[in-house]
């Protein structure tokens, strides 16, 4: 059962698709969707995983950030030191 859907339902609606379709074209509409399926599972698992790696690269920006921030402060603060020491000699 799918959906709510029993053996005698289903066997109608794949009759009606028969009928309006003919033979000669369910194979043609069969490999179209099943193409268009894989190209949507496709693309939802390219999705899932830009989504989980979105947050690493964020946080690997901010981490050079923050390092970028450091080794300035380092050079100001070395800065400083040699400035104060130069004006004491």
């Amino acid at each position: 059962m799918i959906g709510g859907l029993g053996m005698p339902e289903l066997l109608i609606i794949l009759f009606v698709i028969l009928l309006l379709f003919g033979s000669k074209k369910l194979p043609e509409l069969a490999k179209g969707m099943g193409k268009a399926l894989g190209e949507f599972k496709r693309t939802q698992r390219e999705s899932e995983f830009k989504i989980k790696e979105e947050p690493k690269d964020a946080e690997v920006i901010e981490k050079k950030e923050e390092i970028k921030t450091e080794s300035k402060e380092e050079t100001v603060q070395t800065t400083e030191t040699t400035e104060k020491s130069e004006t004491k000699a």
